[in-house]
């Protein structure tokens, strides 16, 4: 993220916290009743469930955002567009080498 000049926003309230929570909670008790009573036993039929389903939901529960218009802001102008993002966006884990092994 930082090569990205991307910062990470946590939600530290206890309010945003809750609305995640009863989110989630709503997908584990609704959704699996949802697949249960369609009798999905396959992605695929999970995934016709699931595209029944959120339509359903999203109409009943969404609300409107404060403000409509984007947050994103435009690439910073010392980022190239040529970037590599497959090096970029990977996992990496450091590592130490021992001094005991043999000289190559």
């Amino acid at each position: 993220m930082t090569e990205l000049g991307i910062s990470q926003v946590f939600a530290r309230s206890p309010q945003a916290k809750g609305r995640v929570e009863r989110l989630a909670g709503s997908f584990q008790d609704r959704l699996a009743t949802e697949l249960r009573h369609a009798a999905a036993a396959t992605i695929a039929e999970a995934q016709a469930v699931l595209e029944r389903f959120l339509p359903r939901f999203n109409a009943r529960f969404r609300v409107e955002a404060a403000h409509a218009e984007p947050a994103y802001r435009a690439l910073a102008p010392a980022l190239d567009l040529a970037l590599d993002l497959g090096a970029i966006l990977a996992f990496r884990q450091p590592r130490t080498v021992a001094r005991s092994l043999p000289p190559a």
